[in-house]
């Protein structure tokens, strides 16, 4: 989808928000087979309500305004992305809470794929470079206390490396 999206002319900073769902939706259909059992917290409910109101509000300008308003894409980018982050609040205070149930790979390889989204922007604006910046702010939030975490218990986590059981 990315790429008939760049040949299309639309450019390679789609590539991120691409990527972005691509793992969303991963994430959750993994989650369902090994994710938690329990019902959603309050926190998580409210969450996904604002966000899918986020999501409505975009859906409604685009019907009633067109797309080819320029308000309607800048409306589009903002409650798109305010969509994203608050749906992406419950895992940025579980990264905080328990940050060895996270993996610092995944949150890194995420800024990384920001950085070369922001790098592909020809014309440096607001609207061009919100969502790889706002991205990366995010993803750093939610990585610092991983990798605080790591550099913490390196040892630790290095000794229960070399003690698990040895397959024979």
């Amino acid at each position: 989808m990315a790429i008939s999206a760049i040949f299309a002319g639309i450019g390679p900073t789609l590539i991120l928000p691409t990527i972005w769902t691509c793992g969303s939706i991963t994430v959750l259909c993994i989650s369902f087979k090994y994710g938690k059992s329990s019902k959603f917290s309050l926190l998580e409910k409210i969450c996904l309500l604002i966000s899918l109101s986020g999501i409505g509000i975009w859906l409604f300008n685009r019907f009633y305004n067109g797309i080819s308003s320029s308000s309607s894409a800048k409306i589009a980018l903002f409650s798109g992305f305010a969509s994203v982050i608050i749906a992406g609040i419950p895992t940025t205070i579980k990264a905080w809470r328990l940050p060895w149930t996270d993996s610092w790979i995944a949150w890194t390889l995420q800024i990384v794929a920001c950085y070369f989204s922001f790098l592909s922007v020809k014309i440096v604006m607001f609207d061009t470079v919100f969502v790889p910046i706002g991205a990366g702010i995010y993803q750093l939030i939610t990585l610092i206390p991983i990798i605080t975490y790591v550099i913490i218990n390196k040892e630790a986590l290095r000794q229960k490396i070399t003690m698990s059981p040895q397959l024979s």
